[in-house]
């Protein structure tokens, strides 16, 4: 399932706003509710969320030459720079979690 959900990020970072993370967290979480547990869901969403965008992180940060995570650092007062790829996954990791949540609370309803 961790597969899966890297690879839609994956593509979907690409093209798609940064919000893409919360939609296939929501997903997932509406499809596979009655098929895994609430914590397996939230879990490899967070992981999935947390390794796609802390990888892009350091990538466009290496793409830029340092320059970001410097300013990054900083804004927020960090004392390591790498702490901002760690910083940036848990962001990501937490938003895909929470949509995920959000699709497993989803109830389908009839026709309005």
């Amino acid at each position: 399932m961790i597969y899966s959900q890297v690879a839609l990020i994956l593509i979907g970072s690409f093209w798609a706003p940064w919000w893409w993370i919360a939609v296939v967290g929501l997903l997932y979480g509406w499809r596979f509710k009655n098929s895994y547990s609430v914590n397996k869901i939230l879990t490899s969403s967070f992981i999935s969320g947390f390794m796609v965008w802390s990888i892009f992180s350091y990538y466009f940060d290496a793409r830029s030459m340092g320059q970001v995570s410097t300013w990054l650092q900083q804004i927020f007062h960090l004392p390591q720079s790498f702490l901002v790829y760690l910083l940036a996954g848990f962001l990501a990791g937490f938003v895909a979690a929470f949509s995920g949540y959000i699709g497993i609370l989803i109830q389908k309803k009839g026709p309005l």
